[in-house]
């Protein structure tokens, strides 16, 4: 239930149209730190700052993936203990799985649509 809680808020993060800090993801995808604190504003030096809306905070050892540009995006998140990465994107109503190995969230999304996850099983 962390998972698709972690994965909502993400998805949220992603679709909406304020800019948001550089800890949740680089310019155009990358991979969250740990327990990333995920903050929004009316623009990129707001959503940095102290006075930026608190959106979520991802639970320990949970990392995040995104690939975006400004229409798209796809993301994906596992816990670091788990075998299993969950993902989504804009353009499809599934939630995608894959089983992997422990340990940390190796990539983002190779694209920013449900390209992404076509080697991934639908839920």
């Amino acid at each position: 239930m962390k998972k698709i809680i972690a994965l909502s808020a993400c998805l949220i993060m992603v679709s909406s149209s304020m800019a948001f800090a550089a800890n949740a993801a680089l310019n155009t995808g990358g991979i969250s730190h740990e327990s990333a604190t995920i903050y929004g504003g009316v623009d990129a030096t707001d959503a940095a700052s102290a006075s930026g809306t608190l959106i979520g905070k991802l639970s320990k050892s949970v990392k995040v993936g995104v690939r975006y540009t400004t229409t798209t995006y796809a993301l994906d998140t596992k816990h670091t203990s788990g075998n299993t990465k969950y993902g989504t994107a804009f353009d499809a109503t599934a939630i995608y799985k894959q089983e992997t190995s422990t340990g940390a969230l190796d990539a983002a999304p190779t694209t920013a649509d449900s390209g992404a996850f076509s080697s991934w099983t639908a839920m």
